[in-house]
């Protein structure tokens, strides 16, 4: 009965150990119904929640200005500072007739044009030469706050390329 004990007792020590090498998840970023993260993972009040006609009308009522963007992925958020190509100068003007420009004052004027789609909460931007689709994340009075997948050229070496995503937060240039 000795012997048996003794063997119960290693077989149960060696399962135990055993189960110490299990993987713990990492805690994603995740959104919640009245906040979302921004940069290096800060969480904010944001309206999460949101009908089409909602977002169709916030296009129209102003042109929107890009603000900042910023990286993440599964694990972590970045800082703004980390994405050097963007210019907050630029902004897009959408129209009820299914157009949008995106307008680049700095450049004599230059402005692309779009056809765009809303379906839900996904803006499509069809131009000449790309397709841009941006999922909104949040749509407040102040902000407009969009995902995007990112081109693998462009995709920054210290994210997980599976996951990696651009967050923009836009503003109202004018009401």
């Amino acid at each position: 009965m000795k012997r048996f004990l003794s063997l119960f007792a290693i077989l149960v020590a060696i399962i135990a150990v055993s189960c110490d090498d299990d993987v713990v998840p990492v805690k994603e970023f995740h959104d919640t119904d009245k906040q979302i993260f921004l940069e290096n993972g800060r969480m904010v009040d944001a309206t999460t929640k949101f009908t089409q006609q909602q977002l169709e009308n916030a296009l129209l009522r102003c042109q929107w200005k890009r603000d900042y963007a910023f990286y993440y992925d599964k694990e972590k958020a970045g800082p703004a500072s980390e994405i050097h190509y963007w210019d907050s100068d630029v902004y897009y003007v959408f129209k009820e007739d299914g157009t949008a420009q995106f307008i680049v004052p700095y450049t004599s004027n230059d402005i692309i044009n779009y056809r765009y789609n809303v379906q839900g909460r996904v803006i499509t931007l069809v131009g000449e030469s790309q397709t841009y689709v941006m999922r909104v994340v949040a749509l407040d009075t102040n902000r407009l706050v969009v995902d995007t997948d990112i081109d693998s050229g462009d995709r920054p070496a210290n994210y997980d390329a599976a996951t990696v995503k651009c967050r923009i937060i836009f503003r109202p240039r004018n009401l």
